[in-house]
């Protein structure tokens, strides 16, 4: 962070130093900040490339933001065993509420016990949550269900644009209502079928929560 204020700071003033008489201490000082540019660059590589001789370390130094399937990879692992599935519901409970405790979230768990027992079943559940969270790594089926949440989007658009608009302001409300709440259900319906396999642990537990 030092690195990167002194070569802020040289930059900012080099305007001022290109109008001195001394060029001999301006080639150094410029001669300076290419050494330091390099040797942060070195640093980043180094992060990056860690200890280990993988080709593959390569790629990443070359774009420091890394491909999509990288990130992915870090961000959005693939976990094979739910590490709270060992714990007690007590405990995942205590965790849970430890983590969300001074926020909105603690008020809100506090005043509806059976969405709390909800979330620590769907969390200590040793597939539910590991199915979930395999959505995110699911493109072929989340590129699926985008195109069929367009295809809902439009129709619903077309259907209300033929409908009479010399109507009463009340009726206008309930149709507005009513095609928001079918185009939700609908998207529901198209989401549970496609992720099914995901969904079935989380669906099973919120039923026997709520239904």
């Amino acid at each position: 962070m030092k690195e990167a204020f002194y070569l802020l700071f040289i930059f900012c003033l080099s305007p001022l130093w290109a109008q001195t008489d001394d060029v001999d201490e301006l080639l150094e000082e410029k001669q300076n900040y290419q050494q330091s540019i390099s040797e942060i660059q070195e640093d980043m590589q180094g992060d990056e490339m860690g200890d280990s001789d993988d080709p593959t370390q390569a790629k990443v130094i070359k774009n420091p933001g890394g491909t999509l399937e990288e990130l992915k990879k870090k961000y959005i692992p693939e976990m094979k065993e739910n590490p709270l599935a060992t714990k007690s519901k007590s405990e995942v409970k205590e965790i849970l509420m430890q983590k969300i405790q001074g926020s909105q979230w603690e008020s809100f768990f506090q005043n509806n016990p059976r969405v709390l027992s909800f979330v620590v079943d769907f969390l200590h559940h040793p597939d539910a949550f590991i199915k979930f969270a395999s959505i995110l790594n699911k493109q072929d089926k989340l590129r699926r269900y985008f195109y069929c949440f367009v295809i809902i989007f439009i129709l619903s658009f077309y259907l209300r644009s033929k409908l009479p608009k010399n109507v009463s302001l009340l009726r206008r409300f309930s149709r507005k209502v009513f095609f928001t709440l079918a185009g939700a259900t609908i998207n529901l319906i198209t989401f549970y079928i496609i992720f099914n396999e995901e969904l079935y642990h989380t669906v099973e537990i919120f039923s026997r929560h709520f239904l």
